[in-house]
């Protein structure tokens, strides 16, 4: 075959593609029969690949196209070709959806529908990939026979005489200390409320899904190594240069006593010089000096005299040195007190010294820590001058010895200390305008006696201040021979070791790369964050480890020379490969130990990255190490890993078509353990049942506040009748009623004189007092007047009647205990027929006379409308309570 490879920059492509001439491009003399290239390329590329009709399309590690929502997908299902050949060793990565892509890729007519595809097969293995259900066999081997026909399978099993054994360990590491505070930091940011929203499945569940994915990333990096989450960086101080301070020339003749004759030198310190003590006494203490005016009241706070200020500043540098040295020696003493408490007594008032300011101490730690009240008057934080001492390593804090002398104090040695200071700066420097000057200052810098002290001789002196004896330096004599030439630097870099110690996972790999070393080994180390990989970087120079790395950066040409490298030179110990990058399509099998320094969620990327070195040529046993810290989040995800695994080996020896994205549920699971999570949703679960308790009290109390409001109005209008009014139609309609019968279908006759209910015997009198029991609307037990339909003609008149402004109540009086107006709807008359037919005309006469005004009555509910529709509703019952007393022989008088 004519290859033709296809890469590398835009230009060079374009020469490329002038082989793709149509005319010999389908006949024997083509320049070219295959072209390999990459899917990025294709991709970058498709608007020339679309113009050639291609006759096969084969395409390697096929998983790429799992996605039937990426452009990769799409694009490549667009191209004019007779057949498609897909290779790939993990046909279903994470979910079923997957295996739909890849089929309807090659057969798109047959696979067309998802949805089917979804309902028929994901659905249930998934289920039982989770959950631990039951599977349905048959459906299964269905699935088992549709894939046949396109799926041309080789595994391990089939070249398993050709493989050596592979051997899978699970290292546990525990969180060192650093690791578990920032664990636990980041664990208390984590909101309830938002994981149980999070399982709820709502829209705002996936927003919250979102942000706790993120959070799930930063335990991850804790559990990796903290110095992803927070990198210990070079310290230094901040260097304040110094400006030259310009002196002017009568000053420095003038002014200055070096430089005056004894006589003017004598006037000025005598009588003009404002560091007189008699000047600095009566600044003080003079009668018209107050607090505010006086240029010296900063004394009484540095535990200075005006005589000790006078001499400071007058005499020479032996009186200044003394005054230092007493100084530093106070401060001291206030060290010792803090340091040793015990011995001294804290007093709840302010000591009579503890206001004294320190030399370069100003609210430092001997100032402010000697007294409780003097911590209240500084306002601010940052009281020390130190930025840091010098950091133990994680393997060396021990608790160190108490020995302590009771006869002598100790303290540890300021060089010892490794003090960091915040601000550093030189000495100023001074200038004057004067040729005069210049030559006086060099001559007095360059006196003989100083240089032989300095230098050893005036002639080294000399040597020294020469530019061009810096990259030949002479030997050094005298003071400057005493310092060290390299002394204590300022510059703070972390120590390596600390590097290892502070992550569980880099501890456990520094063991166990030490004894593969020695064993001879040649080690794989996969991980997914390139900062992590940058940090494996660092921990290999420090241990003195050969390495290779190989991540999404690196160019093809570059991995093709790593990879043969690799496999060819022995003395390369370790290859740095990140999970994605370099765990597909490179064969180095020169390696036999594998370590996953971090898990993929992906059980399938993990499986092809062991695969690089597990695969035919090699002839050692390889062993894969995984690192897993113990009781994270890394031992949930790595359970979630196999779930999907699961579903790959029902399937092709195998959830949904969504994205490879967690479910909310999975979130909360991965954040929380599963009793830690029970125990807060049932904590949730039983403050939401003391809410409803709550809301129920309150509805509760609403209703009888509500009832209460009604009775003390129905007391207010007593004449005021709130009577229910329903028609039932008879049994046997007619054609009289027969449109009452199917506008009133709800409410029959209820009027008899059978063994009375409980209900009935409360007269209807009794029914509208304001104590009695309330109707409830929601019930059928309520009192009915019924009318039969039959015209007010017909009914006979009773000769006594109740007259219309006559309450009911009144009315109802003079009925025997145990008779009632009405029973309940279930009831059924069992009366003669004479009084029941003469009652039910009298009681249609009176609901005519009832519903004759504006506002009809509706069954069940009171009448409330106009105050003639209320009249009438009145009249209408006080007739109908006469009419059935006098159906049962009794009269009602006025």
């Amino acid at each position: 075959f004519k290859v033709l490879p296809y890469w590398g920059n835009p230009h060079d492509r374009k020469v490329i593609r002038k082989f793709w001439s149509q005319k010999t491009l389908f006949t024997q003399d083509a320049p070219f029969h295959v072209v390999i290239t990459s899917y990025q390329l294709v991709v970058q590329d498709v608007k020339y690949f679309q113009r050639v009709k291609w006759q096969y399309m084969v395409l390697d590690e096929a998983q790429a196209l799992k996605s039937s929502t990426s452009v990769r997908w799409k694009i490549l299902l667009q191209f004019q070709c007779r057949n498609r050949l897909l290779l790939t060793g993990t046909p279903i990565q994470n979910t079923m959806a997957e295996l739909w892509a890849l089929l309807h890729f090659i057969m798109p007519t047959l696979f067309d529908s998802h949805e089917e595809f979804n309902e028929w097969f994901s659905k249930d293995i998934e289920s039982h990939a989770e959950n631990k259900s039951v599977i349905d066999e048959n459906q299964l081997s269905r699935l088992h026979m549709i894939l046949k026909p396109f799926m041309l399978r080789r595994i391990k099993k089939d070249v398993e005489n050709e493989l050596s054994d592979k051997i899978e360990v699970l290292v546990y590491c525990h969180l060192n200390s650093r690791q578990r505070l920032l664990y636990q930091g980041l664990k208390n940011k984590i909101s309830i409320e938002d994981l149980l929203q999070s399982s709820m499945g709502t829209q705002l569940a996936h927003t919250t899904t979102s942000s706790l994915m993120n959070l799930v990333m930063q335990f991850r990096k804790v559990c990796n190594h903290p110095d992803l989450f927070e990198r210990q960086e070079t310290r230094s101080p901040f260097f304040f240069p110094t400006e030259v301070y310009p002196v002017p020339k009568l000053v420095y003749r003038e002014c200055l006593p070096a430089s005056c004759n004894p006589y003017k030198r004598k006037l000025l310190l005598s009588t003009l010089s404002p560091f007189a003590a008699e000047h600095i006494h009566s600044s003080l203490f003079h009668a018209k000096a107050t607090r505010f005016n006086s240029s010296f009241s900063f004394l009484r706070f540095v535990d200075t005299s005006p005589a000790e200020l006078s001499n400071l500043m007058l005499q020479g540098l032996l009186v200044r040195w003394l005054a230092v040295f007493l100084a530093m020696k106070a401060s001291y003493r206030l060290q010792y007190e803090q340091a040793w408490p015990d011995q001294v007594a804290c007093a709840p008032y302010l000591h009579s010294r503890a206001l004294l300011l320190s030399p370069q101490r100003v609210t430092s730690m001997p100032s402010v820590e000697s007294s409780p009240v003097l911590q209240e008057l500084v306002f601010t934080a940052h009281t020390s001058h130190v930025l840091s001492h010098v950091r133990q390593a994680v393997r060396s804090r021990r608790a160190a010895s108490t020995v302590l002398r009771e006869c002598q104090r100790s303290d540890v040695p300021s060089f010892l200390l490794g003090y960091l200071p915040k601000v550093v700066s030189g000495f100023r420097q001074w200038h004057c305008v004067d040729r005069s000057a210049e030559f006086e200052r060099l001559e007095a810098g360059g006196a003989v006696e100083q240089q032989a002290l300095l230098f050893g001789s005036p002639v080294r002196a000399v040597q020294a201040r020469r530019p061009h004896d810096s990259f030949f330096p002479s030997p050094l004599a005298g003071l400057h021979a005493i310092a060290p030439l390299h002394g204590w630097s300022f510059i703070r870099i972390p120590d390596k070791e600390t590097l290892i110690t502070d992550s569980g996972k880099l501890y456990a790999l520094d063991c166990l790369l030490c004894r593969l070393k020695m064993q001879g080994h040649r080690v794989l180390i996969y991980s997914q964050m390139t900062r992590m990989i940058d940090l494996l970087e660092e921990y290999m120079v420090y241990r003195n480890h050969t390495y290779i790395r190989l991540d999404g950066s690196s160019k093809i040409s570059e991995r093709r020379d790593m990879v043969a490298d690799f496999q060819t030179r022995s003395d390369i110990f370790v290859f740095l490969l990140s999970t994605r990058a370099g765990g597909l399509g490179i064969n180095l099998t020169a390696a036999d130990t594998v370590i996953f320094y971090d898990s993929d969620w992906n059980p399938t990327v993990d499986q092809q990255a062991m695969d690089r070195a597990h695969r035919l040529g090699q002839t050692k046993q390889v062993t894969v190490y995984r690192l897993i810290c113990k009781g994270t989040i890394e031992e949930r995800i790595l359970q979630r890993a196999k779930e999907k695994s699961e579903i790959q080996k029902m399937v092709i020896s195998g959830s949904n078509f969504k994205p490879d994205a967690l479910k909310p549920k999975e979130v909360v699971s991965l954040l929380l353990d599963d009793e830690e999570l029970e125990k807060k949703l049932r904590m949730r679960q039983e403050e939401k049942k003391q809410q409803e308790e709550v809301s129920r009290a309150k509805e509760r109390k609403r209703k009888r506040d509500k009832y209460a409001e009604k009775q003390q109005v129905g007391e207010g209008y007593g004449k005021r009748m709130r009577l229910e009014i329903g028609v039932a139609p008879p049994s046997l309609p007619s054609a009289d009623n027969s449109n009452t019968s199917a506008e009133w279908d709800e409410c029959y006759v209820s009027v008899d004189s059978a063994q009375p209910s409980p209900y009935s015997e409360m007269s209807l009198g009794s029914e509208l007092q304001p104590g009695s029991i309330p109707p409830d609307e929601s019930s059928n037990d309520m009192l009915v007047i019924v009318d039969d339909g039959a015209p007010a003609s017909h009914c006979s008149t009773p000769t006594r009647s109740v007259a219309a402004d006559q309450p009911l109540e009144n009315a109802g009086r003079g009925l025997p205990k145990g008779r009632g107006l009405a029973r309940s709807r279930g009831g059924r008359s069992r009366q003669s027929e004479a009084p029941t037919t003469t009652t039910i005309a009298a009681i249609g006469a009176a609901f005519a006379a009832a519903t004759a005004g504006p506002t009809r009555g509706r069954g069940r509910k009171s009448t409330t409308g106009s105050a003639a529709a209320m009249a009438g509703a009145m009249a209408g019952a006080a007739a109908a309570s006469a009419a059935a007393y006098a159906a049962y022989g009794y009269s009602v008088s006025k």
